[in-house]
């Protein structure tokens, strides 16, 4: 089963689903004007076999407004991201975008090289 939370980030406080477990770990990035309801469909077809976390990100469509000081770039997004994998102390993380988010899990990739 899913559960809401909420982390404080550098930029701000992001609200994320988790369905916990010990599986593998499957971080889902939505795409810009989107929110994480995006992977409602997929999240419970993996949650038995996998740890499924989903970020709601500061692309548009998030409730919770980041820090009135906080970079909204792509670049800056995927600073989150990897903030929030090591707040969450993950590692081996599968990162699955759609759209926009695919090109921010390529920026999150490019920062562990």
């Amino acid at each position: 089963m899913e559960a809401s939370r909420e982390i404080q980030l550098s930029a701000g406080t992001i609200g994320y689903q988790d369905t916990g477990g010990d599986g593998p770990v499957v971080l889902f990035v939505h795409g810009l004007l989107a929110s994480g309801m995006l992977w409602s469909a997929v999240v419970p077809q993996l949650a038995g076999e996998a740890r499924c976390i989903v970020p709601e990100l500061p692309l548009g469509a998030h409730k919770q407004p980041m820090k009135p000081d906080a970079e909204l770039s792509p670049r800056s997004v995927a600073r989150m991201i990897a903030e929030l994998m090591d707040r969450l102390d993950l590692s081996d993380v599968t990162l699955v975008g759609n759209d926009t988010g695919g090109a921010i899990c390529q920026l999150v990739a490019s920062r562990s090289r």
